[in-house]
């Protein structure tokens, strides 16, 4: 098997070698930038409060006998597509038909879809509404996505494949 994060789906999705990433945030911004892998427990089934402000919102649950969620390293296939909040479509990987993988903690995506795959299942649908801090933060993605964006995810992930099986 041969999988590649096309170019388009790199600069779109991911947080590749940013300023910022050369330089460790100041002690303060840290504990802002650092999701909390952590649920509201009050909050409905179908929605989920995550981190610092990232919600996922249940769309389809999906295959009940494919409860298992990825954990850091894994290499997870999902299909993804980014809009902002005006509803206006960043991305996708089902309009190009090509899902994407990438590996879970290797900050191949943004912070916030890091953090949302973790709490999907396999095969369930999910809405992801992420924060400028967990995209792109106060500089943005330019053309695409303005500065200090708050992003919308639909996110599926498609299968979990372990760090050990993956080639």
């Amino acid at each position: 098997m041969f999988f590649v994060v096309p170019f388009i789906q790199r600069r779109i999705l991911g947080r590749q070698n940013d300023e910022n990433d050369a330089h460790p945030p100041q002690e303060a911004n840290r504990n802002e930038r650092v999701p909390q892998a952590t649920t509201n427990s009050s909050a409905p089934a179908h929605n989920n409060k995550v981190g610092a402000g990232i919600l996922i919102r249940t769309l389809s649950r999906g295959d009940p006998s494919f409860s298992k969620h990825p954990k850091l390293n894994d290499f997870v296939k999902v299909h993804v597509e980014i809009f902002l909040n005006d509803k206006t479509k960043v991305d996708s990987t089902r309009d190009r038909n090509q899902p994407l993988v990438f590996q879970v903690g290797a900050k191949e995506v943004i912070e916030g879809l890091e953090v949302a795959i973790q709490k999907v299942c396999v095969t369930q649908r999910v809405e992801v509404i992420i924060p400028h801090l967990y995209a792109y933060g106060d500089e943005g993605k330019l053309p695409e996505i303005p500065p200090k964006s708050t992003l919308v995810a639909h996110l599926e992930l498609l299968e979990i494949i372990p760090k050990e099986n993956f080639q």
